[in-house]
C-alpha cells in the first residue's frame, strides 16, 4: 500500500476499521481493558495507523536494540539467550500484532509468554519498561509525520498509551507472579531445610552417640587385640627358644647316630674277621680228620701186622688199639668242633644280616634326622618372621590405639555439637512456623 505524508486537514478513517475485543467478562483481563478505557474505538484508531507503523518496523526495531546495545549486560543476556537479528524479527511481529486490532487470549498468552521467557533469563525488569518508552518515542515520531488532524493524533496517542499500558501491566504481572512463584518455592524450601536439618541433626546425633559407643567398643577390642599381640609376641619367643632346643637336640641325636653307624662298622669288620677265622678253624679241622682217618687205617694195618707176629707183635698190637682209639676220638672231636664251627659260621652269618639291616636303619635314621633338622631350621626362620611381624604388629596396634583414643574424643566432641545442632535447628524451625 502506497503511503503519503497527510495534510493538514486530512483525516484518519478509524471508524471503518474492523476490531474485536474476545474477553469473558468474568476475568481478570476484562477488568483491566475497562480500568484502562480501552475501548474498541481505540484499537481501531490502531488498526487505522498500522500501515504507518508497518512502514518503519525495520527503523524502530534496529532503534530498539540500538539503546538496549548502551548496556553490555543486556547484550550479554541476549546473546547467550538467542541473537539480535532474531529478536528483531520477534519484535517487529509483536509491534505489528499491538495495531492489528485485536484483543483476545491468543493476544494474551502471546504477551504472557513473552514476558515469562525475559523474566526466565534474568532481564531486569527495569529495562524491560524502559523498552516501552523507546517504543513510545517512536510511535509519537511516526503520529507527529502521519497525523494531521489534533483529535486524531490525540485519538491515536491515547490508544498506543493504552495498549502500551497494557502491555505493561501484562509484563509486570508475568514478573509478579514470576516472583511469587519464587518467593513461594523459597519458603518451601526454607520449610523443607528446616525439617531436613533438625531431621538430620538429629539422625546426626544419633549417628554420633552410636559412632561414639562402637568407636570406645573398638577402642576396647583393640587394647584386647594389642594383650593378644603382646602373648603371641611371647609365644613366638618361646616357641623359637624351643625350636633352638630342638634343633640341638637334634643335632646331639645325629652325633649319636653317627656314633652308632661307626659301632656298627667296627663290629661288622670284627664279625669279617671271625668269619675268616671260622672258615681257617674248618681247614685245620679237615686237615686233623684227615689226620685222624690215616691215623686210624695205620693203627688198623699196625694191628693186622701184630697179629701176623704172633706174640712178638703182642705190646704192638696193644700200642696200635691205643693209637687206633685215639685217632676215633680225634675224629669225634673234630666232627663236633665242625658242627660247632657250622653253627659259629650260621650265627656270624645271620649277625651280618643284622649288621646290614642296624647299617640301613641307621642310614634311614641319619637321612630323618637330616631332614628333621632342615624343618627345625625352617621352623626357626619362620618363627623368626612371626617374631618380627608380631613385634611390628604391635607397635601398629599401639598407634592405632592412639588414633582410635583420638577419634573416640573427637565423636565426643561431634555428640556435643550435634545435640547443639539439634537445639538450634528445632528454635529455627519453631522460628519458621511462627
Amino acid at each position: 500500500m502506497f503511503l503519503k505524508k497527510v495534510s493538514q486537514q486530512e483525516r484518519i478513517e478509524a471508524e471503518l476499521q474492523l476490531v474485536k475485543i474476545d474477553v469473558n467478562s468474568e476475568t481478570k483481563l476484562y477488568r483491566q481493558l475497562s480500568m484502562l478505557h480501552l475501548t474498541t474505538s481505540d484499537l481501531q484508531y490502531l488498526k487505522a495507523f498500522q500501515p504507518y507503523i508497518e512502514r518503519h518496523l525495520n527503523e524502530i526495531a534496529d532503534l530498539f536494540y540500538e539503546n538496549l546495545g548502551m548496556d553490555p549486560e543486556l547484550i550479554k543476556i541476549i546473546n547467550e539467550h538467542s541473537s539480535i537479528e532474531r529478536l528483531k524479527i520477534s519484535l517487529k511481529r509483536h509491534i505489528f500484532e499491538m495495531f492489528n486490532g485485536e484483543i483476545g487470549e491468543n493476544y494474551i498468552q502471546k504477551r504472557e509468554r513473552i514476558a515469562r521467557v525475559h523474566v526466565q533469563i534474568g532481564l531486569p525488569i527495569q529495562s524491560y519498561l524502559a523498552a516501552f518508552q523507546t517504543l513510545n518515542i517512536a510511535f509519537m515520531k511516526y503520529i507527529q509525520q502521519y497525523t494531521a488532524h489534533p483529535e486524531d493524533r490525540h485519538s491515536i496517542l491515547t490508544a498506543i498509551s493504552k495498549i502500551l499500558n497494557l502491555e505493561q501491566q501484562l509484563v509486570l504481572e508475568a514478573f509478579e507472579a514470576y516472583l511469587e512463584a519464587g518467593r513461594q518455592q523459597i519458603a518451601e524450601q526454607r520449610d523443607k531445610i528446616g525439617q531436613v536439618i533438625v531431621q538430620s541433626s538429629e539422625n546426626l546425633a544419633a549417628v554420633a552417640e552410636e559412632t561414639n559407643a562402637s568407636a570406645q567398643q573398638l577402642n576396647a577390642q583393640a587394647e584386647q587385640l594389642a594383650n593378644y599381640a603382646y602373648q603371641a609376641n611371647e609365644r613366638s619367643v618361646e616357641t623359637e627358644q624351643r625350636a633352638r632346643d630342638g634343633q640341638s637336640q637334634i643335632q646331639s641325636q645325629a652325633e649319636n647316630m653317627a656314633s652308632i653307624t661307626h659301632c656298627v662298622e667296627e663290629i661288622s669288620q670284627d664279625v669279617e674277621c671271625l668269619t675268616a677265622m671260622s672258615q681257617q678253624m674248618e681247614e685245620v679241622v679237615v686237615m686233623v680228620k684227615n689226620i685222624a682217618n690215616q691215623t686210624n687205617l695205620l693203627a688198623l694195618n699196625a694191628s693186622i701186622e701184630a697179629a701176623r707176629a704172633g706174640e712178638a707183635g703182642k705190646g704192638f698190637a696193644v700200642v696200635a688199639d691205643e693209637v687206633r682209639k685215639l685217632a676215633e676220638q680225634t675224629k669225634n672231636s673234630t666232627d663236633t668242633v665242625s658242627e660247632l664251627l657250622q653253627q659259629t659260621n650260621g650265627q656270624t652269618t645271620k649277625l651280618d644280616k643284622s649288621l646290614v639291616a642296624i647299617q640301613h636303619s641307621v642310614k634311614f635314621g641319619e637321612e630323618g634326622m637330616q631332614q628333621t633338622e632342615q624343618q627345625f631350621i625352617s621352623i626357626m626362620d619362620s618363627m623368626n618372621e612371626t617374631k618380627s611381624q608380631s613385634t611390628l604388629m604391635v607397635q601398629e596396634i599401639k598407634i592405632l590405639n592412639e588414633v582410635i583414643g583420638e577419634v573416640s574424643m573427637a565423636f565426643e566432641e561431634v555428640a556435643n555439637a550435634t545435640e547443639e545442632l539439634a537445639d538450634v535447628s528445632k528454635k529455627l524451625k519453631e522460628s519458621i512456623e511462627a
